[in-house]
């Protein structure tokens, strides 16, 4: 609360000066900021005289958030500038506008890859999709769904909870590139379109598994086939013993299985 007595005048006195002056207002987010100010701080420079009005009401409490004034062709500050380019990584991996959840998604991935002490880390422009249904099969009776926790890295970025003896499925962080996306570089593996999103390719295996076309059930494996938007997306998991399931694979294929 102290920071926000003091903060508040301050940052008034600047918005207050850009309305007289016709100058652009801008938010500078500082080092440890929140997705929310971060998302804020995107937009770089604001000339409309609501949106700066509104920015008086927008700082949460303990927020070190500062306003500066932006004049003439003077640049921004670097962190405006990187998180104004962020906006277009934004729109070009989600396909929309991204909104303050998605901000919060990549902040909390970025930290956990960085850190490379979390296991499976949450990716940034991928939420963890959940089953529709109530977690049971349709298709083997009695049977539930496999988790889908580590699905998402592993099916993306080629994941693995060791790294082979090549080394490939590790580190855990988007730079790898050994799963199923368009521009993987694992050779020989099958690709989604360019076109799908990662959230629509992580979407279409949840529908696979939940609802498939085709299956084929194994002693200690199920295998299902589902044709989704002209795609034809297999996926696979394990039943050990006991009744553990472990989601194993899932990557376009060419058909549907037959037997």
């Amino acid at each position: 609360m102290t920071n926000r007595v003091v903060a508040d005048p301050a940052r008034r006195t600047v918005m207050m000066g850009t309305l007289k002056a016709g100058t652009a207002y801008a938010r500078v987010p500082e080092p440890g900021a929140c997705a929310f100010c971060l998302m804020l701080g995107s937009r770089g420079a604001v000339y409309d005289h609501e949106t700066v009005f509104g920015e008086v009401g927008r700082y949460h409490d303990n927020c070190r958030c500062l306003a500066i004034e932006v004049t003439g062709r003077a640049p921004l500050p670097q962190i405006n500038q990187d998180l104004m380019a962020q906006v277009k990584v934004f729109d070009r991996e989600l396909g929309r506008p991204a909104d303050v959840k998605d901000w919060r998604q990549w902040v909390d991935a970025s930290r956990q890859q960085a850190g490379q002490d979390t296991m499976w880390p949450r990716l940034k422009y991928v939420r963890l999709p959940r089953y529709k249904g109530d977690g049971l099969s349709t298709v083997f009776p009695g049977e539930k769904l496999p988790p889908l926790d580590n699905m998402p890295g592993h099916v993306l970025h080629g994941w693995r909870d060791k790294p082979k003896k090549d080394g490939s499925g590790w580190p855990h962080d988007e730079s790898l590139a050994d799963g199923h996306r368009w521009d993987t570089q694992r050779s020989g593996a099958s690709t989604f379109p360019r076109e799908w999103t990662d959230q629509k390719v992580v979407n279409a295996v949840r529908d696979t598994i939940e609802k498939p076309d085709t299956v084929l059930s194994k002693e200690y494996s199920r295998s299902v086939w589902k044709e989704i938007d002209g795609v034809v997306v297999y996926a696979k998991w394990a039943v050990l013993p006991g009744g553990r399931l472990i989601f194993v694979e899932s990557y376009p294929v060419d058909q549907l299985n037959r037997r």
